[in-house]
């Protein structure tokens, strides 16, 4: 009778996990599905553009810039990195310390994640604080642009809310592409809850870019 019994619970305890997930998997719904931002739209008729029944969204693309290393950043040289993009247009030192330093642990994350690339957009005429602030926090994957400091904000969409409900301030916004050039996600640097979020949203990225297709 007991080996009956001890047969029973393994059944139990192997086979219930097996359904639990077939059911997830199934008719679960996936809460680590990011959203995707800025859909493509007809500009004729101002509707949304698909592709059969899939909606088609911006992709950062078609661009070059430069660091301020003289290192050239471009759509082919970032394809396949997750990457986060903010700006220090018009922070002043205080919020840029407190955004730099979130920033920098953000991008410890490139010690474990290969392909995450943090980039920090500067004022072309940059000032001596801020100069002397960036110097103590690039760190390993941290790529910094300060010419067309415009037209970077422009590519990777940090002047453009997605939404009426964006409230995040440009100088403390951060956002998330993907390794395809889509925007994932926005995040307050102000707001520490907001920057675990980010992190753990990075490593779902990377982790889905790994999976086959």
């Amino acid at each position: 009778m007991n080996a009956f019994r001890k047969a029973g619970l393994l059944i139990i305890v192997l086979v219930v996990p097996v359904l639990v997930f077939l059911f997830l998997k199934l008719f679960g719904t996936n809460h680590f599905d990011l959203p995707y931002y800025f859909p493509l739209t007809d500009p004729r008729t101002g509707e949304v553009s698909k592709a059969g029944e899939d909606t088609l969204y911006y992709r950062v693309s078609n661009f070059t810039l430069q660091t301020v290393d003289g290192q050239a950043i471009d759509e082919k040289s970032l394809n396949g990195k997750v990457i986060v993009a903010h700006t220090t247009s018009g922070c002043d030192e205080g919020t840029c310390q407190k955004v730099l330093a979130q920033v920098q642990r953000v991008s410890t994350l490139a010690s474990t994640i290969d392909n995450l690339r943090v980039l920090t957009i500067l004022p072309a005429e940059v000032d001596s604080s801020t100069q002397q602030i960036m110097t103590g926090y690039k760190a390993q994957g941290w790529l910094v642009q300060n010419e067309d400091e415009m037209s970077a904000e422009r590519i990777f969409k940090l002047n453009e809310s997605p939404s009426t409900n964006q409230t995040i301030p440009l100088t403390s916004r951060l956002v998330l592409i993907d390794p395809q050039g889509y925007i994932r996600g926005y995040y307050d640097a102000l707001n520490p809850e907001d920057v675990d979020r980010l992190m753990v949203e990075i490593k779902i990225l990377d982790y889905g870019s790994s999976l086959p297709k």
